[in-house]
């Protein structure tokens, strides 16, 4: 294996960079493969999931505007945050949700951070206008 150093000035792709703009980019040769290390805070992880999997959870992400990476990095960052790894068919709360409804729920028992009942759209608007 052989590790040598590329120097990168002037454009990366298509985007110009300024001229003061140097970046010192490890290469390694390994078994006829050219291996470019981004050190840019970012690593590859290469995984096997299902194909239909694959396709489903990547569809659903962009219809929510997001990307399968952006949607793996947020699971890995709640699972180091929480310490914990859940598999379920149902839906369940986490901890934070069920003391936050637990606080709604004493809140509406006592009457306090609450509003209303109001018995039209009019009182309503009266009340938050206030």
């Amino acid at each position: 294996m052989a590790e040598h150093l590329l120097d990168v000035k002037g454009v990366i792709g298509s985007n110009p960079i300024p001229p003061t703009f140097d970046i010192d980019i490890p290469i390694v040769y390994t078994k006829g493969t050219l291996i470019i290390i981004n050190n840019f805070m970012k690593a590859t992880l290469h995984i096997k999931v299902d194909k239909d999997i694959k396709q489903k959870s990547a569809k659903l992400a962009d219809r929510l505007g997001l990307s399968l990476s952006a949607i793996i990095n947020a699971s890995l960052r709640n699972f180091i945050k929480t310490e914990t790894f859940t598999v379920s068919n149902g839906e369940s709360m986490t901890p934070y949700m069920e003391s936050w409804l637990s606080e709604i729920e004493k809140d509406r028992k006592t009457g306090k951070n609450t509003s209303g009942p109001f018995s039209s759209t009019k009182e309503l608007k009266v009340h938050l206008s206030k």
